[in-house]
């Protein structure tokens, strides 16, 4: 298996990244790994991330589109559990 950076780490560099398209971040966001266990990308990981309503995002830029900082406007630039609408959460 190929390594992976600890939680802490990937969830730093998504702040990072959020902060520098200028979002708003703020606190209650997660991370989850899955190893990728057949195919040709075997032992490869895959990373989400959760907002502090349990949405799961694949990928930084969805995070950020998502807050209305990739030139989508649809969401507020500012995310936290009091954003989160009965839709966001994960059932």
């Amino acid at each position: 298996p190929q390594p992976i950076a600890p939680d802490e780490e990937l969830l730093e560099a998504l702040k990072e990244y959020v902060e520098s398209k200028h979002g708003d971040w703020a606190p209650g966001w997660r991370v989850g790994k899955k190893m990728r266990a057949g195919g040709g990308s075997a032992g490869a990981w895959d990373v989400y991330y959760y907002s502090p309503c349990g949405k799961r995002f694949r990928s930084k830029q969805e995070v950020t589109k998502w807050m209305g900082v990739e030139g989508d406007r649809r969401r507020a630039s500012r995310v936290d559990a009091r954003d989160c609408s009965s839709e966001d959460f994960i059932d």
